[in-house]
């Protein structure tokens, strides 16, 4: 069994979508569901997506 650290390290497919109704973006990883964040912009999008807990 892998270590939390080791699923950590593996590389999710990250998709990120603009919305349009609220505005900024959204960021989901469709591996792993329900995983998902937001920003103001794509940055701060991904920002949010990758920072460490």
């Amino acid at each position: 069994m892998k270590t939390l650290d080791e699923y950590m390290a593996l590389p999710y497919r990250m998709e990120i979508t603009e919305d349009k109704d609220e505005g900024g973006y959204a960021v989901s990883f469709p591996e792993l569901p329900g995983c998902l964040t937001c920003g103001e912009t794509i940055e701060s999008a991904i920002n949010n997506a990758t920072a460490k807990a």
